[in-house]
């Protein structure tokens, strides 16, 4: 009994019968589909790895990397903070020292 339900439920779904009238998009908003066609290979990423052609492409798209700098340079963050706090208060030296006795010292 309880599939039965759940398949109508889903065949509901899949007739978009059971939505409300706000859940429709308003009359005044146009969708429009946006196709982009690779014209030519060097406009896409390489399948081989190749400097010149990787270089060329995040080149011409500077607004594709700068969130993705942000994004890494957010999460290195503490770790950087930590790192000139250390090195400002001279603690670089113990830090090391503590790090090689935790990690390769028996």
């Amino acid at each position: 009994m309880e599939q039965d339900e759940q398949l109508a439920t889903l065949m509901r779904g899949l007739r978009v019968q059971n939505l409300r009238d706000e859940q429709f998009a308003d009359d005044n908003v146009r969708l429009r589909l946006v196709e982009k066609l690779r014209t030519t290979m060097r406009e896409g990423l390489p399948l081989v790895y190749s400097p010149e052609i990787i270089s060329a492409y995040w080149g011409n798209r500077p607004r594709a990397v700068a969130p993705r700098v942000v994004q890494l340079l957010s999460a290195a963050g503490g770790f950087i903070s930590n790192l000139i706090s250390d090195l400002i208060n001279k603690k670089l030296k113990e830090v090391a020292i503590v790090f090689l006795q935790l990690c390769c010292l028996p």
